[in-house]
């Protein structure tokens, strides 16, 4: 359900929310709906630049499962991930990597997190998993039946939408929300500017998640979130900088919290 939030007074300040990536309190959920695809990829790992031909297991818009027959290096953290795509051509996706599970058979099952894209394979990536989800009548209907979590960005203000975008192009986000959200959960957001602007879509890591107070009173269920852009930062310079002139930002900008209206949906 769509709801905008209120920002709070300019005074309100935010008390950390006692939580970490370590506590055990903190659940683990999946919050994105999870596709079993089974094709050919490419991974190229970080620390020595090796290609691996493997085979994707599963997808989803947080990360994607692949075998490799022996196991990976200690010191590969992230690697390179080229899916196949139309004219042959690939689409590239950095991504972390979160576990490498000993298989039976003696393979490896190594689970990724997507951490780098420009937007465009962003785009492309959602295209993907929704063309996924019309052919695929086999997906586990007890996970998550959206695709993401996302947070509509809706801003009328000509001078509050140049700061937002003067914050983004930074590589970080901060705003109100009346959702929590997990630490490390990353979310999509749809950025609707004034002026008819179309609008566009980015994705961010949760990185702090704050409760909203305004002097000694919390804001119940209102929460300052704060996003690492997961893109990189000259993808996002060159996305600002395609926008009308009247919207150019400068090339660094000190963060202040959005207050614009963010309606949870997805």
């Amino acid at each position: 359900m769509k709801g905008s939030t209120t920002r709070p007074p300019a005074h309100a300040t935010a008390s950390k929310r006692k939580q970490s990536l370590t506590d055990p309190s903190v659940p683990n959920k999946r919050t994105q709906m999870r596709i079993p695809l089974k094709i050919p990829v490419k991974v190229t790992l970080d620390h020595t630049h090796e290609t691996i031909s493997t085979t994707c297991q599963d997808i989803s818009w947080g990360g994607v499962a692949f075998n490799v027959l022996g196991p990976l290096p200690e010191e590969a953290k992230s690697v390179l991930i080229a899916f196949p795509w139309t004219r042959g051509k690939s689409l590239l996706i950095n991504a972390t990597i979160l576990r490498k599970t000993r298989l039976e058979n003696g393979q490896y099952l190594v689970a990724t997190r997507f951490s780098c894209l420009i937007p465009e394979n962003e785009a492309k990536l959602v295209k993907l998993l929704r063309m996924l989800i019309t052919k695929d009548a086999t997906a586990d209907r007890s996970e998550p039946t959206s695709l993401f979590m996302s947070l509509n960005l809706i801003v009328s203000d000509f001078d509050e939408f140049r700061s937002m975008l003067a914050q983004m192009v930074t590589g970080t986000y901060t705003l109100l929300s009346f959702n929590a959200y997990e630490l490390d959960q990353s979310v999509g957001l749809l950025v609707e500017g004034p002026d008819d602007l179309p609008p566009f879509s980015l994705r961010g890591r949760v990185t702090e998640v704050q409760q909203a107070r305004s002097g000694e009173a919390d804001w119940t269920g209102l929460y300052q979130l704060t996003l690492a852009l997961e893109h990189p930062k000259a993808a996002l310079r060159q996305l600002v900088d395609a926008l009308p002139r009247r919207f150019s930002v400068a090339s660094e900008a000190s963060p202040v919290v959005g207050s614009s209206n963010a309606a949870d949906i997805g």
